[in-house]
């Protein structure tokens, strides 16, 4: 298996390796329209891109809302590197990240069938699921405040 490494930077840095990552699981797997998503909020995120070898393998974004409040968004994972536990790696990233950034809370909408996912990783649901597109977001949130500081 390939080195893995996960890099974090500005969309200057990284948005074409995450574009790439973006491109290939949200528009071509999943048919969402590509100004769904490429939506404009990129230049001001964190870009995280997980590269297996120099091949970028995942990808997410991290945007902060307001002050104590970040979005983690458009988690992805090629399907090639599905079943490796990449996205929980590049999630844990991001939410060391925001946490550093000074976090308190991390909220998200998660695909319907992907919401266990982020539970293993302390979201929870905070609203009722809601259509978008061809699929149903659930809208979690991480309180860091509860996690113990070993795990963020």
């Amino acid at each position: 298996m390939e080195a893995l490494s996960i890099r974090t930077g500005s969309f200057a840095e990284l948005g074409q390796a995450a574009y790439a990552v973006r491109k290939k699981v949200f528009v071509e797997e999943q048919g969402i329209p590509e100004d769904v998503v490429f939506d404009g909020f990129d230049e001001g995120a964190l870009q995280f891109v997980l590269f297996s070898g120099q091949n970028p393998a995942a990808a997410a974004r991290c945007l902060q809302m307001k002050e104590g409040l970040w979005r983690i968004g458009w988690v992805a994972v090629l399907r090639e590197k599905r079943g490796l536990h990449l996205g929980e790696r590049l999630m844990r990233a991001a939410i060391e990240a925001a946490a550093l950034q000074g976090a308190t809370e991390i909220e998200l909408d998660a695909q319907l069938y992907a919401s266990g996912f982020y539970q293993k990783l302390g979201f929870e649901a905070c609203s009722a699921a809601f259509p978008e597109g061809d699929f149903q977001l659930l809208p979690m949130r991480l309180s860091l405040a509860a996690l113990p500081a070993s795990e963020i």
